[in-house]
């Protein structure tokens, strides 16, 4: 038998580990706080890649009656990839990164029509190249300068892809110190843009510096913005020169911090094809919270926009209170003052309208499956006008394409006259869209109806355009206004199947001659929601004295997960528009499919197809588009193949077909 060890060893044997592990750290953390030496140069490689890229593309249009265009292009050339980053003499002077991902090659284009053809060749490089320089980062004056060049694609809906190329660079500075850090930046951006009837460039300079003063109760912010353009699109091109000033307060107070006050200043102003614009924002909103059960709020504002000679000048003072009487029953009342005064060279129009508005909002669980919600809205106004000459203008009016009309919106103001039409993508008039390529126009009653084209328009679907027009004037007079809204909707079985239902009325009374809408609008309609399965049913009845329609649509969407390894999905949509007036009818009809299917372990396989057909007189569209890829990885290589198909077909007076491949093959190392 082993005599046990003096205890002192066995002391030695628990407590050397603590008193080694905690020496280790502690002698690392010292290390790591040990300052960097500075060196010359410091570079860390992060990532690399080399392979092969290719790209292709062929368009052919067809025009009916003047023959045809051709137009071809390939590329072809070493791929790399390469991600590495580092530091001159020591991080806190200056930081770098850099991120390669593209090819350089050859590319030849040709273009012909007639039987004649050209055949171009250039040197080029696509792909992503991001560079960026940090300098003297722990200072509160850190700045960065930053380069790029990219090529993408872009999306403006599911039919509609173009290839953009863009190159640019800029910096950021300022001082983050004190009680009103200041930041500063400039931004030169080169984009050239091609597809399915664009060919577009795009040059901006823009320079942006602001100011923030926090403070106890809020924060108070300067902002100051010039933007220098140049844009080229289908044989058009647009300049100009915009700046724009902003200054905005947020302030919280009261005694339990219920109270809050928003003010807004802007003025802004720029010259676009030697016609100036000018415009001059102020608006103030203050909230209140009285109660946890009582709220209410009280607004002004004041716009000035000016387009060369015309003018429009609009002032609002809007309250209202809310009170939460049940958690399922909310009431909102609101009076408001507004005037709007708009003048041109041919004529002039100032309106006043005092109203007051109450809504009730009704919301109950009838039993475990079943849920009801119910509002209640209805109005009363009271409008004075004054109109003299012959056309008012409207400036910049902001609009949203409405999908449920099939991508239309009516401009709001009556007897438009179609040839001052003119659609810009802001307020700055950067870009202009083109009638029968963005969008076309059609008339029905007194209304004029905007329609995006789908599958070759560049206005991106859901954003805003402004739309600036003349409309002829009416005669002068009075009206007063009653307007009453009710909707209701039954959700059944925890939402497996809704209904719902909507009523609209706005009547008028006044002096003779007066051009306003009286309108009356049902709409009904049943959704279901099951498993895979989204589906619904609507139908609208909307009776206008300046436009009137009938609308019936439907969607349908399934989902399908057959395994994990794959998903499918089917997106049905479906419209049909009768408008009264003029009996033109509009109908829509569109599919799309997706597709993703892991193969195995190293193949992957995506496909995506749609079609979308619109019918009417002055509307007849046919879009197409097909999009199959194939993966492949083994290891470190990588390859990848694309291919897509595009078809338009335009009042059976154009015809275009494009096909585009790509195809990347490389090895990471």
């Amino acid at each position: 038998m082993k005599p046990h060890p003096p205890a002192w060893r066995a002391w030695v044997w628990v407590l050397l580990p603590g008193g080694i592990l905690p020496a280790a750290a502690q002698y690392q953390f010292l290390n790591n706080l040990r300052p960097e030496e500075p060196q010359p140069f410091r570079w860390n490689f992060d990532s690399g890649a080399l392979g092969l890229y290719s790209e292709g593309v062929s368009e052919k249009d067809t025009y009916s009656g003047s023959g045809s265009e051709n137009y071809s292009r390939l590329f072809i050339g070493p791929d790399l990839q390469l991600g590495l980053d580092g530091s001159i003499y020591h991080p806190n002077l200056a930081r770098f990164s850099l991120n390669v991902d593209g090819a350089i090659g050859n590319a030849w284009q040709t273009t012909g029509s007639g039987g004649k053809s050209t055949t171009t060749q250039q040197f080029e490089y696509l792909g992503d190249l991001q560079s960026s320089l940090f300098l003297l980062n722990n200072k509160p004056y850190a700045s960065s300068i930053t380069a790029a060049v990219t090529h993408s694609f872009r999306d403006y809906d599911f039919f509609n892809q173009t290839t953009v190329d863009t190159w640019g660079y800029g910096m950021r500075t300022g001082y983050r110190d004190g009680p009103v850090p200041v930041n500063f930046s400039y931004q030169h951006l080169n984009e050239t843009e091609t597809g399915l009837n664009e060919n577009s460039t795009t040059v901006q300079d823009t320079f942006n510096m602001d100011a923030t003063y926090v403070h106890p109760f809020g924060a108070t912010r300067f902002s100051y913005g010039l933007t220098d353009f140049s844009d080229t699109s289908n044989g058009g091109e647009s300049t100009g020169l915009g700046q724009n000033v902003g200054l905005n307060d947020d302030e919280t107070f009261g005694s339990r911090q219920q109270m809050t006050l928003n003010s807004d200043l802007g003025y802004s102003w720029e010259n676009s094809g030697g016609t100036p614009n000018d415009n001059l924002n102020a608006d103030t909103h203050l909230g209140a919270q009285h109660t946890p059960n009582l709220s209410s709020f009280y607004d002004m504002s004041y716009s000035r926009n000016t387009s060369g000679p015309n003018v429009s000048d609009f002032y609002n003072v809007d309250g209202g209170v809310r009170h939460q009487l049940y958690e399922s029953l909310s009431s909102d009342l609101e009076g408001y003052v507004q005037r709007n005064n708009s003048m041109g060279t041919d004529g002039s129009v100032g309106t006043t309208e005092i109203g007051v508005s109450l809504s009730e909002g009704y919301m109950k669980r009838l039993n475990d499956e079943t849920h009801l919600s119910i509002s209640l809205s209805g109005g009363y106004d009271h409008t004075d006008v004054s109109q003299s000459g012959s056309q008012v203008p409207v400036i910049d009016e902001p609009d949203k394409f409405q999908t449920t009309l099939g991508n239309t919106f009516p401009l709001k103001e009556p007897n438009v006259i179609q040839s001052s039409i003119a659609i810009y993508s802001d307020t700055l008039h950067t870009k202009q869209y083109v009638e029968g390529i963005d969008y076309s126009v059609s008339q029905n009653g007194q209304l004029t109806y905007i329609t995006r084209l789908t599958g070759i328009s560049t206005i991106p679907q859901g954003t805003t355009v402004y739309v600036s027009y003349n409309y002829n004037t009416s005669p002068s007079g009075s009206y007063d206004t009653i307007s009453e809204g009710f909707q209701v909707r039954l959700d059944f079985f925890n939402g497996l199947l809704g209904v719902y239902g909507n009523v609209n009325s706005v009547q008028n009374s006044g002096s003779v001659g007066v051009v306003v809408q009286d309108l009356t609008s049902y709409e009904a309609g049943a959704d279901v929601s099951w498993r895979f399965l989204r589906a619904g049913a609507e139908y609208q009845i909307y009776d206008s004295t300046f436009s009137s329609y009938t609308a019936a649509r439907l969607y349908q969407t399934l989902n399908f997960v057959p395994d994990s390894e794959s998903s499918l999905s089917f997106s049905f949509a479906e419209s049909w528009t009768t408008y009264l007036e003029n009996g033109r009818d509009e109908a829509v009809l569109s599919f799309i499919n997706h597709y993703h299917r892991r193969l195995s372990r190293h193949w992957g396989f995506d496909f995506e197809d749609g079609i979308s057909e619109t019918s009417g007189a002055g509307a007849d569209q046919t879009v197409a588009s097909i999009r199959p890829d194939l993966e492949f990885a083994i290891g470190k290589f990588s390859l990848k193949v694309s291919y897509e198909m595009q078809y338009q077909e335009y009042l059976a007076t154009q015809q275009t077909f494009q096909q585009m491949f790509t195809l990347r093959a490389r090895r990471s190392f």
